[in-house]
């Protein structure tokens, strides 16, 4: 297991900058979904291991208990870049719901990532 700790640094001083971005999506998301608006969240893993799953999870996912489960309802717009989403990578797949015009099929360059293998990245 990796461990991740934090240390001080006394030479470089960084501070919060004031904005309008950082506000709550909901009084009561459970952590651990970020709860802010301006966020972006990326799901990377082997073929197989429930990307899709969780994504579909945490998009739609009701309420229980009257506690708030998933992002439902929190967003007007919500950018996924995959290539198997909407393409029956799930059995009944909620995202071919979604109107033509609001979907984009993009291919990326393969020179966006010029250093994609030293970085471990499979586009």
């Amino acid at each position: 297991m990796i461990k991740i700790s934090e240390r001080p640094n006394r030479k470089l001083q960084v501070h919060n900058t004031p904005n309008n971005l950082d506000k709550p999506l909901s009084t009561d998301l459970p952590e651990p979904l970020p709860n802010y608006s301006g966020f972006s969240m990326l799901v990377c893993g082997a073929s197989g291991s429930g990307k899709t799953t969780l994504l579909y999870s945490i998009m739609s996912k009701p309420k229980k208990n009257g506690m708030r489960q998933s992002y439902k309802k929190l967003f007007n717009k919500v950018y996924i870049i995959s290539p198997t989403i909407g393409k029956d990578s799930i059995k009944n797949d909620p995202f071919k719901k979604i109107p033509e015009n609001r979907k984009n099929s993009i291919t990326p360059p393969h020179n966006l990532f010029p250093t994609t293998r030293s970085w471990g990245i499979i586009l």
